[in-house]
């Protein structure tokens, strides 16, 4: 079993033993099992998945960090979303508010902030997608 802990700045969104982990990192997603290696990595916005028992669960998780160490499994997010609470025409609307917010944009600084809302957006509604596959 894996001691799994998913915290943002505000709250703790879940505590619990899992058997098996799925996270959206910078390089893609990676499975963790009990007695993975240590590692620390950087988690992109994305599917975080978990499982016990036969029941996967899912989440949107925006930016973060995720520390892997003697069967701990520690994920420091800015946010999460259940993913059973996004529906196609929230996510399709967040994706074009993101997108006039960039085309808005004035400054880098605004525009690189705005692509980074961009870019959410569009794994917000492509981890939807993932949902019926």
């Amino acid at each position: 079993m894996l001691n799994l802990e998913i915290l943002t700045p505000t709250r703790t969104i879940l505590s619990e033993e899992v058997d098996e982990v799925s996270l959206p990192t910078e390089t893609g997603q990676i499975g963790i099992l009990p007695q993975h290696a240590t590692l620390v990595t950087g988690i992109e916005a994305g599917l975080l998945q978990f499982r016990t028992n036969e029941t996967w669960r899912k989440i949107f998780s925006f930016s973060g960090v995720a520390e892997v160490d003697n069967n701990n499994v520690q994920v420091m997010i800015l946010d999460a979303e259940n993913i059973e609470d996004i529906n196609l025409d929230y996510a399709k609307k967040k994706l074009d508010e993101s997108l006039e917010i960039l085309n808005q944009a004035k400054t880098d600084r605004q525009k690189k902030d705005a692509e980074k809302g961009v870019n959410v957006a569009r794994k917000r509604l492509y981890s939807l997608s993932l949902l019926d596959a």
